[in-house]
């Protein structure tokens, strides 16, 4: 009876209000019934030995089902490929966050970074820790302590993360400002551009890309160049931050703590600029303060650390679906007329919600954008699948359910996770945003002082060198 009760929850909360693939789902738990006949398929997701992101643990699964339903029927990537029998990964982790038996599971680097810092600690190394906190982990890990969903824990986790041996702290908000100033340029760029194919489409996800190189290559091109907020950041630490700080970039070690076990890949890219090193889940996190007896409740708060520390509120919000548009119109409408958007703008209605396509047309100062949302990658193919029929100048897609803030590597608080525990998520970092005083990319301090310093101008040759891929 529990199980049946997982089934209609996943099948409600899977893609609510945008398309009705569930109507073509069958067989979804158990033994798989593949499409277009054949043999039937396994109870569970293949998962690659050299799988960068996840893991499968064969002794603990049960061989439900559950796994194999939300990458096929949710996520559309288990036998949907060329190839029914070869399973490829977007690396999204939703398996690991409907799996009550751990038997799949992120990768793990707790064990990796938690020795490291011990070898710091015990003096066997020199090497500077710096840890990069995405947007969602602030209102999801207090969960992991009884604490209420979309609690902000920005303080604490700031505190936290010092007792277990970082040096030194930063906001990933600062990251996804760099994203909004780079994006909103390349978007305005191509906007007017002849000859560029639209829409034009956000790459702050790599689940996202990875879905469209596998299965929609034609749309590769259309988009964005820019790097995620993280890789962003982190380049930035490997390169302006070393050198203010006279330390060699291999000398600093960059921890990634995230929602999304996709940037476990995102630690394993190799570039002409060294990134982050490693990425743990905000599950990882929360077992490793558990495991070293941390009173995460009881902390004191602390403040980010600042140069490449701090960022705005947009950067904030670009933990939940729709938040990224948000943040770039923000600047976009600055960029085009010179003036501070109307307060409209900072409670766009249109682009908020939990529908799995939204689409809006927005005044950008006598110019209107065709802007549209879609996260969960199922509505992102429907979509793909009829472009042509649904012109927009900017799409933001982000491959889980509700954005960052239902990312694969978040505390396991409800199997399968429902709506109203993402929206209280998503909550949370709207409330951050309300009650700041910084509320747009551009009006950074920090950002303002890299630019001046370092990368000049958004789309420089310097600012394409660190910053896009």
């Amino acid at each position: 009876m529990m199980r049946w009760t997982r089934r209609k929850w996943l099948k409600a909360t899977a893609l609510a209000g945008s398309v009705g693939f569930w109507k073509k789902a069958h067989g979804q738990f158990g033994w798989m019934k593949p499409q277009g006949g054949g043999q039937r398929r396994r109870r569970f997701v293949p998962v690659k030995e050299n799988n960068p992101a996840i893991l499968r643990h064969d002794m603990n699964c049960e061989r439900c089902g559950d796994c194999v339903a939300i990458c096929q029927q949710v996520q559309t990537v288990y036998g949907h490929g060329k190839n029914p029998e070869e399973h490829e990964c977007i690396y999204c982790g939703q398996c690991t966050a409907i799996c009550w038996n751990h038997g799949v599971t992120e990768r793990f680097h707790l064990q990796e970074v938690s020795q490291a810092i011990r070898e710091k600690k015990e003096g066997k190394s020199k090497k500077t820790f710096v840890a990069i906190t995405s947007p969602a982990v602030r209102v999801t890990l207090g969960e992991m302590f009884r604490m209420a969903p979309g609690t902000n824990v920005e303080g604490q986790l700031v505190t936290a993360l010092k007792k277990l041996g970082f040096d030194h702290v930063f906001d990933a908000t600062f990251g996804a400002d760099l994203t909004v100033m780079e994006e909103t340029a390349e978007f305005l760029e191509k906007l007017d551009a002849p000859d560029v194919p639209k829409p034009f489409f956000t790459s702050c996800c790599p689940s996202w890309v990875r879905f469209v190189e596998l299965f929609f290559p034609e749309f590769r091109k259309q988009i964005s160049t820019c790097k995620s907020p993280l890789r962003m950041q982190s380049a930035m630490i490997k390169s302006y931050f070393a050198q203010l700080q006279k330390i060699a970039p291999e000398e600093i070690v960059v921890v990634a703590v995230t929602p999304c076990t996709a940037k476990k890949y995102e630690a394993t890219l190799a570039g002409e600029i060294p990134e982050m090193d490693y990425a743990l889940t905000t599950r990882e996190l929360g077992w490793w303060l558990m495991e070293w007896k941390i009173p995460f409740v009881e902390l004191e708060e602390t403040p980010f650390d600042s140069l490449l520390g701090k960022g705005s509120t947009a950067g904030t919000i670009f933990g939940n679906t729709g938040g990224v548009t948000e943040a770039v119109l923000r600047t976009a409408y600055f960029r085009l007329t010179g003036k501070k958007p109307p307060e409209t703008f900072f409670s766009l209605s249109e682009v908020r919600g939990l529908e799995g396509l939204r689409k809006a047309e927005i005044d950008l100062g006598g110019r209107t954008i065709r802007v549209g949302i879609l996260h969960g990658t199922g509505a992102a193919r429907e979509y793909l699948k009829m472009a042509e029929k649904m012109p927009f100048d900017f799409v933001e897609v982000m491959a889980c359910r509700g954005g960052c803030i239902g990312g694969g590597g978040l505390p396991t608080t409800e199997i399968p996770l429902t709506d109203s525990l993402r929206a209280a998520r998503m909550q949370g970092l709207y409330a951050t945003d309300r009650e700041s005083p910084l509320r747009m990319s551009h009006d950074n301090p920090e950002i303002q002082k890299i630019y001046a310093d370092f990368l000049h101008s958004p789309g420089s040759e310097t600012a394409r060198k660190y910053l896009h891929g």
